[in-house]
């Protein structure tokens, strides 16, 4: 799907400091991640804002089984899976207007 973004990518990577800003996001989550993992991280409230989800069939990274537990962090989230990988947005980006359309339509209407 990227190959031939894939040399704009590597000199984008290349530049100084560029490659600091990816890793320091899983730096910065490590010690949440790990008292998550513990079951030592207190429970957050649930968001309250209507959610749409749009979930690859095929993510191999965030496992389309894993939306079962949606509901404990959202109170109203709803789901669409798409035939897709992790990119929903680059490999099914008409499917993802479609959805964003009205989806915000409904919201500015006062229903999602």
């Amino acid at each position: 799907m990227f190959g031939d973004l894939l040399e704009a990518y590597v000199d984008n990577f290349m530049k100084p400091g560029n490659i600091q800003g990816g890793f320091d996001w899983y730096l910065s989550s490590a010690p949440n991640r790990r008292r998550w993992l513990e079951g030592r991280l207190p429970a957050q409230p649930r968001i309250e804002i209507p959610s749409r989800f749009l979930w690859g069939r095929r993510d191999p990274l965030i496992a389309p089984e894993w939306s079962d537990r949606l509901d404990q962090y959202w109170t109203e989230p709803s789901i669409r899976f798409v035939e897709a990988g992790h990119y929903v947005h680059a490999e099914a980006p008409e499917v993802v207007a479609e959805e964003a359309r009205s989806f915000l339509g409904g919201i500015q209407n006062g229903a999602a």
